[in-house]
Parts: structure tokens; sequence; C-alpha cells
């Protein structure tokens, strides 16, 4: 875990906060076995529950049982989540400049176990997340992400941004499916690297996407003006397999590292030489890298300063790994209780009458 800022694990206002994904003990950002530090959330101490950004935001991507632990035992918690469900809380970080912090636990160091996949977060106020596809990697064509503006301020919103690789039509929805917005992107916008940049606005959100075309994924929010070149301030990850292209959108800058020695083709450009440990800046904007082995790269979104900001680290274990999208996690689950109110109105017109038919007899009988 890679955090700093003045203001990250600040209690006093309610500006704090990093987001990130929780790599699993397995390798990416899907599992049933999490061991984490807990990232900092968003002002745990807050006058009010609504502006809490929570560093524990559990989803399930499939139903599932759930347990959570410190590694020192003294504390724990479990449940049940259907799937698409979610359960947040403020777990117990690092200790800020005035030494002393709140949450759950007794420990900074947790662990998560359950019986089916989950993805775990944490979302806190001022973000900006490249978000890990649901079948592993930065390039696929279903994700899921929260994003959390819990703080009503002018020049503050909910944002994503789309890059596709391929042409397709790209869906964003809430966690009921209910859409929210969609774009079909034509080969003439992959070619060119166009993007696709939405506010939200204000308020917590839970969104997933579906692409029929591979696109990359990013969240965040901005501070001071509602504008792309303002989202943050965060710092993320994201990485490619040999001979993968990935696409992201930087605010500030962004740094290319390489693991290994590699040769890397930069936005399209000739192929150039690395060696390990070495890196590259690049400018603001949307760029494409491709390389002949695992390359990752750390995106910086500079919102109004650099007060609070964090991401895990990533290795290329965590983007070589894949999964299947979970069986029944984009089919959007039937309302039955209009049915069942119909029923009961029909039942009731029945047994209304069969009782003036048995009333009606009986008075031609007398």
């Amino acid at each position: 875990m890679l955090a700093g800022g003045a203001w990250v694990f600040e209690p006093e206002g309610s500006v704090g906060g990093a987001s990130t994904f929780y790599p699993s003990v397995t390798g990416g950002f899907r599992g049933r076995e999490f061991i984490f530090v807990a990232a900092p959330g968003t002002h745990p101490y807050a006058y009010s529950k609504d502006r809490i950004g929570y560093n524990f935001y559990l989803f399930a991507l499939s139903e599932t049982d759930w347990s959570l632990s410190d590694v020192i035992e003294r504390w724990s918690a479990g449940g049940h989540l259907k799937q698409r469900g979610s359960h947040t809380t403020i777990l117990q970080s690092r200790k800020h400049r005035f030494e002393y912090h709140n949450g759950a636990g007794n420990n900074v160091v947790y662990r998560l176990t359950t019986t089916s996949d989950v993805a775990l977060s944490c979302s806190a106020l001022g973000d900006f997340v490249a978000v890990p596809a649901i079948t592993g990697g930065y390039v696929g064509r279903v994700f899921y992400a929260p994003v959390s503006v819990t703080l009503e301020e002018e020049g503050r919103s909910a944002a994503f941004i789309v890059v596709p690789l391929e042409e397709g039509k790209v869906t964003v929805y809430n966690d009921a499916l209910d859409t929210i917005a969609e774009r079909t992107f034509t080969s003439s916008d992959v070619e060119n690297r166009n993007y696709w940049y939405h506010n939200l606005g204000i308020g917590r959100f839970k969104l997933i996407v579906q692409s029929s075309g591979n696109i990359c994924f990013m969240v965040g929010q901005t501070e001071g003006v509602v504008d792309i070149d303002h989202l943050g301030d965060d710092i993320t990850f994201v990485g490619a397999k040999p001979n993968q292209e990935v696409r992201f959108y930087a605010p500030t800058m962004a740094v290319v590292f390489a693991p290994e020695d590699l040769t890397i083709s930069i936005d399209g450009g000739a192929p150039i030489r690395m060696e390990k440990d070495e890196f590259r800046l690049l400018e603001s904007g949307v760029h494409s890298v491709v390389a002949d082995k695992h390359v990752i790269v750390e995106i910086l979104a500079g919102g109004s300063s650099w007060d609070d900001w964090g991401s895990y680290l990533i290795e290329p274990l965590d983007v070589d790994v894949s999964f299947e999208v979970p069986e029944g996690f984009l089919e959007k689950r039937q309302e039955y209780t209009t049915y069942i109110i119909i029923a009961a109105v029909v039942i009731i017109v029945i047994a209304a009458v069969l009782m003036l038919r048995r009333r009606g007899r009986r008075a031609a009988r007398i």
C-alpha cells in the first residue's frame, strides 16, 4: 500500500482517505481470501454517516458467506450476501498525526474469507482508480467499481472514463442493472484513441459495466472544478500482459515502469527498448502502451492539490490471472412484488364472488 499527503489519515475534516482495490491472496483483485492493510477511509469520526467513505467495501460476484477478522483475532464479523450485494464498514487504519484512530478491529491488518468470489475495495473521497476487469487484468468487457462523493461541495462530482480498444457498445449500470448511460464506439474511435468521460454528480454509486468489445475503465471524482483534468487527487496503477495493449487516461501524468528488460510501443510509436527498472514519463492525456513483456503504469491525478492519495501496488501476477464472468452476474433480478399483489387481489375478488353466490343461494331457498 502506497499512500501519502497531509490529509490522507485526517479524521477532523471530511476530505481525507484514498480509494483502491485490495489484491487477493491468489493474485488479481477477485478471490475468496484477502489479507490486507486497511486503506485510509474518509472521516471515520464523521458527524454524519453519509459523509463516511468506507475502507471495507465488499461486493459479491456470486452469492456468498463471508467472514472478516483482524490478524490478532480479537475482533471478527461475518454475514451473507446475495449476488451483486454489498457490505460496508470502516476498519481501523493507521494512526494519524494526533496519534489516535477509530474503526472496527484491534489491528490494521485483516483477513477476509468467503465461500464464493468477491471484489474488495476502499471507496473514499477524492479518488481516481483504474478498475480491474471482472475477468482479470485491466482490459475486458465486464467491470465493477464503487465511487463515493460524500461531500456536497462545489466542484465535486463522481465520474467515469471508458477508453475502447475495440468497437462496440458500452452500457453502464447501477448494481440493480438499471441503465445509467450507454455509448457506441466505432472503429474510427478506436483508431483515434477517443474516450468517453461522463459525470455522475454527488452521491454513492456502484457501477457495473458491460461492453461488446474490449475496453479499459476508470472511475474518479473531480475536485475544485467539474472537469476531467481535475480528477483526484490520487494515484492508481494499470498493467498489461506481454503483447497486450492497455489504454488509459492520465489527468496529470503517468509513469511507465519496466519490471524486466522489454521492447515497448507507446501511443502507437516506434518500438523502443527499456531495461529492467527503467521508467518513462508521459504527459496528461489518453495513452496506449503495448510491450513484449509485462509492463506496469502508475497514473497520477492531481486534483486541486496533493494532500490525500494512495493505492495498492500491483505486480505481474495481478495482471496474469483470468476468470470467467460469474453465472447470473449480468441477469437482472425479477421483481415479484407486483405479481404477488396482483395474485392477492385476484384471490380476494374470487373469495368475494363466491361469498356473494352463497348468500344468493341461501336467499333463494328462503
